[in-house]
């Protein structure tokens, strides 16, 4: 990798998580919100990702890989097949954050968080707008 390709990729990191930042504030909002009125976790869930799916394809797609053409359903089916993988992830570390550390479901949503979202970064950028040269 070169400069200008490191340059390329710390920049698309740095919005990656600008955009995360803000998807992740968000996605926590519908998840408590869902959550207080379900008292569902996997309702709670399943609104997050639902909501997060979309925002983070936009955001990330045109924001932090410039991305303006292409195939984009196939690139949003690829968004939602890897956060079905990512909600799965997501369901049992906060299960196990909250059953092994006895905390309360929205800190172990938090701390779940930290892992789900570099995981998602090293998916979008490598698999589901891989073939763009960002």
């Amino acid at each position: 990798m070169n400069i200008r390709e490191s340059s390329v990729w710390l920049k698309q990191l740095i919005k990656f998580n600008l955009i995360g930042g803000i998807n992740t504030l968000l996605t926590y909002i519908v998840f408590s919100f869902v959550f207080a009125l379900s008292g569902s976790e996997l309702l709670g869930l399943i609104g997050d990702y639902s909501f997060g799916i979309v925002f983070s394809f936009f955001a990330n797609r045109y924001f932090t890989f410039k991305i303006s053409e292409g195939k984009m359903l196939k690139e949003f089916a690829k968004m939602v097949a890897s956060y079905i993988i990512l909600f799965i992830l997501n369901y049992y570390i906060l299960d196990y954050i909250k059953s092994v550390f006895s905390l309360n479901i929205y800190i172990s949503q938090f701390i779940s968080l930290i892992f789900v979202v570099l995981i998602s970064f090293v998916v979008q950028k490598f698999f589901i707008f891989a073939q763009h040269d960002h």
